[in-house]
């Protein structure tokens, strides 16, 4: 059997891309297709010396490991919950070679053997529809109403310069929406989006419990036009207010949103998530 090194690295590349990617889309984390690309070119070089059979201690299950953690901390990134990308990338990973065995005992197909690296066009066939099956599989449990209904998604705040990253729960009933332009309004709590504020001028909880004061004080010492009340309404509150902070950009699950109003809460929001977003 006759393998091509460069077919080899591609074939490696892809499959790796698109492991960190479903693993990060699951995790809620932010996904930068960059990063992932770097993260997947380092599993393809190794993927490569391993067939090659490089130093001994290459196929060692400690560097295995290393490389593994390495990759998903490349993808995403130390402070994006790292840990829970590479508990997914290796369920997934698992996932997948469950999906070959299962398929090569049915007699569908049969994968090459070079230090467990997928190395050929039959190869690639069979992770592929591998890899379909899983897709549909993660596709149709992301769709079902209790997996929906506690969904997650990345949110990033930048605002002069100073940035946020947040976690957002997608609420069906967040219906809050800018008074003059009708955009949607993005609900956080006071101590994610402490930082977007100048550090001089950053609202104590107990100074959001009074919005109009707030609002004037706040007026004062930093930009009047970035500064606005939004009414809203809530179980057990019929007319209330909430101060508002006009942030310079806003990205949801990788998709800029440009200038948005951002709520502030002086309350947590939850364990898991610390914004709330409507489904727009």
């Amino acid at each position: 059997m006759v393998v091509y090194l460069d077919s080899l690295f591609l074939l490696n590349l892809g499959l790796d891309e698109l492991l960190l990617f479903t693993a990060a889309k699951l995790g809620g984390v932010r996904r930068r297709h960059g990063r992932i690309f770097l993260a997947a070119v380092l599993g393809a070089l190794y993927a490569a010396i391993l067939f090659c059979q490089g130093p001994s201690y290459a196929a060692h299950p400690l560097v295995r490991a290393a490389v593994a953690v390495g990759m998903v901390f490349l993808a995403v990134g130390r402070r994006e919950q790292p840990w829970r990308v590479l508990a997914l990338f290796l369920l997934l990973s698992c996932s997948l070679a469950g999906g070959v065995l299962l398929l090569e005992r049915l007699g569908v197909g049969q994968m090459s053997t070079g230090q467990g690296v997928p190395a050929t066009a039959s190869d690639g066939k069979l992770l592929l529809l591998c890899a379909t099956g899983e897709y549909l599989l993660v596709s149709l449990s992301a769709r079902l109403p209790g997996h929906q209904s506690k969904r997650t998604v990345p949110v990033l705040l930048t605002c002069e310069g100073r940035r946020v990253f947040l976690r957002a729960l997608v609420d069906t009933g967040n219906l809050l929406r800018d008074p003059l332009t009708g955009n949607p309004v993005l609900i956080a709590e006071r101590q994610a989006v402490t930082r977007l504020f100048p550090r001089h001028c950053a609202p104590t909880e107990q100074e959001l419990c009074h919005p109009a004061a707030c609002l004037e004080q706040l007026s004062r010492q930093w930009t009047p036009s970035r500064l606005r009340l939004v009414p809203y309404r809530a179980v057990g509150t019929e007319r209330g207010l909430l101060l508002a902070g006009r942030v310079d950009e806003m990205e949801v699950d990788g998709v800029p949103c440009g200038s948005r109003l951002v709520a502030v809460t002086p309350g947590r929001l939850g364990d898991s998530h610390h914004g709330l977003i409507g489904t727009e």
